[in-house]
């Protein structure tokens, strides 16, 4: 008998979990098994749960055992970390060297920052170990499960959250650095008194690791490749599942692996999801603070609505460009003849107005106009009415409409959409009338 296993041959049976990472990649150069129990650097990391996976890496909920506060580590393949330079790696550490007149930016706050890193040698190779404060779920998780769980974000804390996703962006761009994937899966939400949390009162919170055992699928390739796998798989953290009540209305942008520089930007695009792509990163494949834009005012409305602005169930680009039109209107050239040569019977668009669009993404709007717009009497982040006044969707509209402009010139910046009234903190206390008035003022000036 042949024992040789080539590099498409499946080793293990299927995972009788549904969430989890590509266990096919438990060989060398791939992911390092982890267990719960077990101890890195020295024995200063303690793994208690699992946050999430990616195509290469896997993260883990830690107890750093000196600070006595929880991290999150992302342990990347073997392969990943051979690499003579780490993207993510590079972006991080250069972030945390920006320039001493950033240090104070209001924006950094909420990008997630780079406590440690270090390497950590397994039977799979050798693994880049990334160190982050810990977070909570992504805003993508908790608008997917809204109606059938707690409801939506209510609107004075999307405002902020929105407000906070923009301060940090402009904080990344005035580094130098363009984000390349943002979207409401790479912002995640804090946990409110995380680290006084003993290890019990969180699986009382979180849940217990929900494990699967590995079970290989003939013993030649047990034999070979039993130590390259875990005992067992975990399933990460459920966020959905979770009380609400445990969620801070404070984010960070993470995950900079599609990172670049602002003076550098790749020649052959991204690998940002279809639905926040900027027309130029569709048809021309350019990246730039422009694209990034884009995608903020992609992620600040689904924020706000809780449903993503453009959103392709196939992931094509036909989806996504057809519902661009419809919603922006037609494209400039050379765009719209490129568009209209592979699609004889294309429509210029216009279909819908940004505001129709707003409306029925919360299923309505109402017809009251005051009312303070960063303020409710709830204790929750949830609220179970979505709708929104229609006089603040007049506002909401004319943020976004500046963010999704097709020349990426035209869009305004990061750092000036922070200063727009619908998000700004220099116009809390204003009421939507007042809003209204200012922005009024604006366009006559």
């Amino acid at each position: 008998m042949n024992d040789a296993i080539s590099e498409e041959d499946d080793i293990y049976e299927p995972s009788m979990l549904d969430d989890i990472e590509d266990i096919e990649l438990y060989r060398p150069g791939g992911f390092h098994p982890v267990h719960i129990g077990d101890t890195f650097d020295n024995n200063r990391y303690l793994v208690i749960h699992k946050l999430g996976y990616g195509g290469f890496s896997t993260v883990w909920l830690c107890r750093d055992c000196h600070s006595n506060q929880y991290v999150a580590i992302k342990i990347l393949t073997a392969d990943e970390s051979s690499r003579s330079s780490n993207l993510e790696l590079d972006t991080l550490l250069h972030l945390e060297h920006a320039p001493k007149a950033l240090s104070t930016h209001s924006g950094k706050q909420y990008v997630s920052s780079l406590l440690r890193n270090f390497t950590h040698a397994s039977m799979n190779g050798s693994h880049t170990c990334l160190v982050f404060q810990a977070a909570g779920p992504s805003i993508s998780m908790l608008v997917r499960g809204r109606s059938s769980r707690h409801g939506w974000i209510r609107g004075d804390i999307a405002r902020a959250l929105a407000y906070q996703v923009t301060e940090g962006l402009a904080y990344i761009h005035l580094s130098g650095v363009g984000h390349g994937d943002l979207t409401t899966s790479n912002i995640l939400v804090n946990i409110k008194r995380f680290h006084s949390l003993t290890q019990d009162e969180l699986y009382t919170v979180f849940g217990k690791p929900l494990k699967s055992k590995v079970e290989f699928i003939s013993n030649h390739t047990q034999s070979l490749y039993s130590t390259s796998a875990p005992l067992y798989l975990v399933e990460p953290i459920d966020f959905s599942r979770v009380d609400p009540k445990h969620f801070s209305t404070e984010i960070q942008i993470v995950d900079f692996g599609q990172s670049f520089y602002l003076n550098k930007p790749p020649l052959d695009g991204l690998g940002t999801p279809m639905a926040y792509c900027a027309p130029e990163l569709i048809f021309d494949h350019t990246a730039s603070v422009y694209s990034d834009v884009w995608a903020l005012g992609c992620s600040v409305f689904e924020i706000r609505t809780g449903a993503p602005l453009f959103d392709a169930f196939f992931g094509s680009k036909k989806e996504i460009v057809s519902q661009m039109l419809n919603v922006i209107g037609k494209l400039p050239e050379p765009w719209w003849s490129a568009w209209k040569g592979d699609n004889e019977n294309a429509s210029e668009g216009g279909i819908y107005t940004l505001r129709d669009v707003i409306t029925r993404a919360v299923g309505g709007s109402t017809d009251a106009g005051g009312g303070h717009p960063h303020t409710d009497n709830s204790n929750t982040i949830w609220s179970e009415n979505p709708a929104i006044s229609s006089d603040e969707v007049d506002i909401m509209k004319r943020f976004i409409e500046k963010l999704l402009i097709y020349k990426p010139e035209a869009r305004m910046s990061a750092e000036e959409a922070s200063k727009q009234p619908w998000i700004s903190r220099t116009v809390l206390n204003y009421n939507v009338l007042q809003l209204l008035k200012v922005l009024d003022n604006d366009t006559r000036d």
